[in-house]
């Protein structure tokens, strides 16, 4: 059998479970590489409350080696990402983007050192893409769409 050579290259070091998850390795590699500079992970969901389901097993991979992780919480991304650099964490899940201020937020966390994750949440991988542009300039910060939708 034949391994994927992106697999391969992703394999998280602690697996535990099998829950598929696609790109969840990709997600996780990229919270754990400390040369990425000013690191914005967007994830793309194709359903409300996939983002947060694969924000929470993120962060139970990333909390495993003993990182200060905050999130997914139930506020706003504005409240999580502040919440976050008030308790100085490392990786902060902030949760959905809707409104310009979350993309904000999301770039003063990154410019601060701190890896922010939030979620987009588009039927179209396309859709995800225009609304990404749509929230801002990203020009200061190291940003990638990552998707884990399932069709």
């Amino acid at each position: 059998m034949r391994r994927s050579p992106v697999r391969h290259l992703y394999r998280d070091p602690h697996p535990t479970t099998s829950l598929a998850v696609p790109n969840l390795a990709r997600l996780v590699w990229r919270l754990r590489d400390d040369t990425i500079a000013h690191s914005i992970t967007i994830v793309h969901a194709d359903r409300e409350g996939e983002g947060d389901w694969a924000l929470s097993i993120a962060a139970a991979r990333i909390a495993r080696k003993g990182v200060k992780v905050i999130g997914p919480e139930p506020y706003t991304v504005f409240d999580t990402v502040k919440y976050g650099i008030q308790l100085n964490a490392r990786v902060i899940f902030a949760g959905e983007l809707r409104r310009n201020e979350d993309a904000r937020a999301l770039r003063g966390a990154a410019l601060l050192g701190v890896r922010v994750v939030g979620t987009i949440t588009a039927g179209q991988f396309a859709e995800a893409q225009m609304m990404l542009r749509a929230l801002g300039p990203w020009s200061d910060c190291d940003v990638e769409l990552v998707s884990i939708a399932l069709r």
